[in-house]
C-alpha cells in the first residue's frame, strides 16, 4: 500500500514539473522575395473603346429607283468610289432641256444684240425713236439675265444627275445594305442606303477621373506624356498613339473627363466597339521600390507586407503606401526599402514578431 501511494505522488510531482515548462514555439515556413530599386514608368491605366475617325452615314439626295450597286456588303473603298446608281434618266432629261433653253436664250440675246448694235447710229442721227431704242436695250439686257437663269438651271440639273451616282466621300469599309436595288428612295431620307466607316488610324476614347486629369496635365506640360493602346486578348503589343482631343469640362454626373487619341491600324489590329486598355504614361521613376506581386496584402488599415528579420528570423508588419503594378512588380510608394527581404508565400499563419524559417516553396 505503501509503495503504491509513493508511485502516485511521485508521478504527480513529475507532472506538475513537466507543465511548468515552457513549450517551444514552432517556425512557420515562408518563401521570401527581394524588394529591388529600378527605373519604371509611372502611368495611368484607363479602360476606353476603339471608335471610327469618321463615320459616313450615305443617304439619297435625290429621289427615284436603286438601280445598282456597285460595292458590296463589307468591301472597302477609296474617296470618289461610286457606290450606287439611282435612276437617272428623270435628271439626264431635266439636264438636256436646260441646255436646249439657254441655246434658245442665247440666240434671242444675240439678236437683241445685233438690233441694238444696228439702231445705235440710226438713233443718234435722230432717224429712229430713241423710246424704241431704249426698249431694244431693255430686251437685251433681259436676255443676258436669262441666259444666267439658264447656267443656274444646267448646274442645278448637273449636280442632280450627279447625285444620281452617290460617292464615297471619305476612304473606308462599306456596312450592310440597308436598302437593296430595286427599292424606291426619297430625297434626304431618313433610311441610310449603308454606312462608310474610317479603319485607319483608329479612334480611341476614354475617361479618367479629375486626380488622375491633374496628373496628366501636369505630364502634358512637361512635354512626357505617352498614350499606349492595349488589346487585352494581346497585352504584349502595345501600340503608341498620338492624344488629339482633351473634353473642356468635367462630367458633374461621373466625375470624369473624356480623352480621344488615334493609333495607326494599317493592320486593322484595333476595331470599332472592341473594348482596349489605355496606359498614359506621365514620367518616369528613376529610383522606384518594387516587390513582388504576392507580396502585397490588403487588411482592414489597407495594404501591408511582412518584412523578414534576418537577425531574429522574425517577421516585422508593415503597413505600405502602393503604387502601379508593373511587370507582376508592385510600386511601394512608402514602407519598403530597397534590399529587404518581404515574405512572398505563408503569409496566412503570421504575426508581427513570430518566428519564422526560409524555405524554397511553400509547404
Amino acid at each position: 500500500m505503501r509503495q503504491i501511494l509513493y508511485f502516485l505522488v511521485v508521478c504527480l510531482l513529475t507532472a506538475c514539473s513537466g507543465s511548468g515548462q515552457k513549450k517551444e514555439e514552432r517556425a512557420v515556413p515562408v518563401v521570401v522575395g527581394e524588394a529591388v530599386e529600378r527605373s519604371v514608368p509611372i502611368y495611368i491605366e484607363a479602360i476606353g473603346n476603339v471608335y471610327s475617325l469618321q463615320t459616313v452615314q450615305v443617304r439619297p439626295q435625290v429621289t427615284g429607283i436603286v438601280v445598282e450597286a456597285y460595292v458590296k456588303q463589307g468591301q472597302y473603298v477609296k474617296k470618289g468610289d461610286p457606290l450606287y446608281l439611282i435612276d437617272p434618266r428623270p435628271y439626264q432629261a431635266t439636264l438636256d432641256k436646260a441646255k436646249a433653253t439657254l441655246v434658245k436664250d442665247m440666240a434671242t440675246l444675240q439678236f437683241n444684240e445685233i438690233r441694238v448694235k444696228r439702231y445705235t447710229e440710226l438713233t443718234k442721227e435722230q432717224y429712229y425713236s430713241k423710246v424704241n431704242f431704249e426698249q431694244f436695250q431693255s430686251e437685251a439686257e433681259v436676255s443676258k439675265g436669262q441666259i444666267i437663269s439658264d447656267q443656274a438651271d444646267i448646274d442645278t440639273a448637273a449636280l442632280y444627275l450627279e447625285w444620281s451616282k452617290p460617292r464615297s466621300p471619305i476612304d473606308g469599309k462599306i456596312s450592310q445594305y440597308n436598302i437593296d436595288p430595286g427599292n424606291l428612295v426619297v430625297a434626304n431620307d431618313p433610311n441610310s442606303l449603308t454606312d462608310i466607316r474610317q479603319i485607319d488610324p483608329a479612334d480611341i476614347r476614354f475617361t479618367i477621373n479629375q486626380r488622375e486629369f491633374i496628373e496628366v496635365q501636369k505630364a502634358m506640360k512637361a512635354g512626357s506624356l505617352k498614350f499606349l493602346v492595349i488589346l487585352p486578348q494581346d497585352p504584349d503589343k502595345p501600340r503608341e498613339g498620338q492624344i488629339y482631343f482633351i473634353d473642356n469640362h468635367i462630367d458633374l454626373a461621373t466625375g470624369t473627363i473624356l480623352l480621344k487619341g488615334t493609333v495607326p491600324n494599317q493592320d486593322e489590329m484595333f476595331w470599332p466597339g472592341e473594348y482596349i486598355r489605355v496606359r498614359l504614361e506621365l514620367r518616369e521613376e528613376p529610383k522606384a521600390v518594387l516587390v513582388p506581386e504576392e507580396a502585397l496584402r490588403i487588411g482592414q488599415d489597407g495594404p501591408y507586407v511582412y518584412v523578414f528579420q534576418e537577425a531574429t528570423s522574425t517577421v516585422d508588419y508593415r503597413k505600405v503606401v502602393k503604387g502601379e503594378t508593373i511587370q507582376r512588380m508592385v510600386l511601394i510608394e512608402k514602407g519598403v526599402k530597397a534590399g529587404e527581404k518581404v515574405v512572398v508565400m505563408g503569409q496566412l499563419n503570421l504575426r508581427p514578431g513570430v518566428k519564422v524559417k526560409l524555405v524554397d516553396k511553400a509547404p
